[in-house]
């Protein structure tokens, strides 16, 4: 079957593959190990934000550091090399090293263009130190900071205290908007909230005037439960009044069951019964899989780029590169050790804990593996006939270097795990805020 000129059945399979292995760690993570840990409801949030925000954040800032770079190389360095040697009666010509025509990251150092390979061959450790600045500062500190905020942006329930869910909970009860009924909460309520921040009581009932229910129709009618507590139509295109001939048996018993036969202005008392105390690890948990959901996100299109843009040309190095990314999932591994930081910062409450501390190990770890095989990658360029071996010390040193990562991981993580349980038996845990 054939989907269009260029992608194919094939390709198709490749593009649903990708998906496919980021769902498939995902399900190990969260669904295996940790679905009473955090909802799926937020999971869904958590990749989605990975997979549009933190990308489209990454990619923009990378493109501007990698031109800032091509700009020094154009500045501090000759940037010009002989085309031909010219010949008797000739002028020689020349041509630069670099063009600004590719501009992303990761064609940035590529030894496919044969003037890139001879500058690399004549400027050696200025190739090396653009090559180390690429993978720590483009590549390794842009992406990471992106993730991390990819996490932040998102505030879900699942990470918000029993205090702000009461909030949350009185301003959705009231009615956000001026009524000309007079219906929704006391203003003055709403302003004490306003003005005084969460209440650190237990979030465990609320009370809002019977008159609050209010929603728009779909032909501009509204219902407004005012008063009796009746759903009374209003405006929308002559639709009101049919609605409300249709649903007048409906109404008095909803007013009856809610509010009352008789009595208009009885309050409608709410209870709002809270889940089960979570306890520190579960939250700790929570937000390791929230991070980790980013980051599959990011990389899920991050490998659509690599393998459509810039592998594109067949069917079987669009494969070799699906595999190949697969078997080092670098990014979920870093939002994992991310994820150590954040903890640290709002479970234990430890506040020496900052920005820098938190994504620093992981730009170590994504630097790291990207400046191997871009060295690798240099390295052989340079060398005629040195490309036998270069994939299989590439394959060796990136396994190497996971590996270290992650028994490190493994190590931090169940040392946080014993301080959490360390915390939950000395005092009572109600929630977590999770800010920057």
């Amino acid at each position: 079957a054939r989907i269009g000129n260029k992608f194919r059945f094939g390709n198709m399979l490749v593009f649903i593959a990708t998906f496919l292995q980021a769902f498939l760690i995902l399900y190990l993570v969260h669904w295996r190990l940790h679905r009473f840990d955090l909802s799926l409801d937020a999971v869904i949030k958590y990749f989605a934000s990975g997979f549009v925000l933190s990308i489209t954040s990454a990619l923009f800032f990378e493109s501007v550091l990698s031109i800032a770079l091509k700009l020094v190389l154009v500045i501090i360095i000759p940037t010009q090399v002989a085309a031909n040697d010219g010949g008797y009666g000739q002028m020689s010509e020349y041509q630069p090293y670099f063009t600004f025509i590719e501009q992303t990251p990761w064609n940035m150092y590529a030894d496919s263009d044969g003037d890139k390979i001879a500058f690399h061959r004549q400027h050696p450790i200025i190739s090396t130190i653009f090559l180390f600045l690429n993978a720590y500062v483009v590549a390794a500190l842009v992406e990471e900071l992106s993730k991390y905020f990819g996490f932040i942006m998102v505030e879900h329930p699942d990470f918000l205290c029993d205090s702000e869910l009461k909030a949350a909970a009185e301003f959705s009860a009231g009615d956000g908007e001026d009524d000309d009924s007079g219906a929704g909460g006391d203003e003055s309520e709403e302003d004490s909230v306003a003005e005084n921040g969460i209440d650190e009581s237990p979030c465990v009932s609320l009370t809002f005037e019977g008159a609050g229910l209010n929603c728009t129709g779909g032909g501009g009618g509204r219902f407004n439960c005012a008063g009796g507590g009746r759903f009374n139509c209003t405006g929308g295109d002559g639709d009101g009044g049919d609605l409300n001939r249709a649903m007048a048996s409906e109404n008095r018993q909803i007013s009856k069951r809610f509010l009352g036969e008789n009595d208009a202005t009885k309050q409608h008392r709410v209870e709002l019964h809270p889940a089960p105390a979570r306890s520190s690890r579960s939250i700790g948990a929570g937000i390791t899989v929230a991070m980790v959901s980013v980051a599959l996100g990011f990389a899920c299109c991050e490998n659509l780029i690599y393998i459509f843009l810039y592998h594109g040309d067949s069917l079987q190095s669009e494969v070799v590169v699906l595999i190949f990314r697969s078997f080092f999932p670098v990014h979920p591994l870093c939002a994992a050790i991310q994820s150590i930081g954040v903890c640290k910062q709002q479970l234990e409450n430890d506040r020496s804990i900052q920005l820098g501390r938190i994504i620093i190990p992981a730009i170590v770890l994504h630097g790291s593996y990207d400046f191997v095989i871009m060295l690798l990658s240099f390295l052989a360029g340079n060398e005629d006939g040195g490309n036998g071996n270069t994939w299989a010390i590439s394959v060796a040193l990136s396994s190497s270097i996971i590996f270290v990562a992650w028994v490190w991981y493994v190590k931090e993580s169940d040392a946080q795990t014993v301080r959490l349980d360390q915390m939950d038996t000395a005092r009572k845990f109600g929630g977590i805020n999770v800010c920057c």
